[in-house]
């Protein structure tokens, strides 16, 4: 959690990620999340509110990410942990959500 404070931005820079537990971590600390548009991310991160989703390609990618973290530090922090409460800080909803994924995906219809 400290860590989490501590931190200007979080970058989340997984293209895979099904839902980076990590971003809610971050911004229940208050911290914004810089992330591609991607997986999780896009449930998770309400762009101008609590992070920015870049779009780059490979060339571009450095000057994406260095312009998000300059844009996400703009951001206030008790507006990013606002924001993640709540939309994440229910529980029993975040483990009714994760509990009805999975069901779907042994049921095969994730795919």
């Amino acid at each position: 959690k400290e860590l989490y404070r501590g931190a200007a931005v979080y970058l989340q820079l997984g293209n895979i990620e099904a839902g980076p537990l990590t971003n809610i971590e971050s911004g229940l600390s208050g911290t914004p999340v810089v992330a591609f548009p991607s997986g999780g991310n896009l449930d998770f991160v309400m762009a101008g509110v609590n992070g920015v989703l870049i779009d780059t390609t490979c060339e571009d990618m450095v000057d994406g990410v260095v312009e998000a973290i300059h844009a996400t530090m703009q951001l206030d922090r008790k507006t990013v942990r606002e924001s993640t409460v709540a939309e994440w800080g229910n529980l029993n909803r975040m483990l009714g959500e994760v509990e009805a994924a999975l069901t779907d995906c042994v049921a095969g219809s994730w795919w």
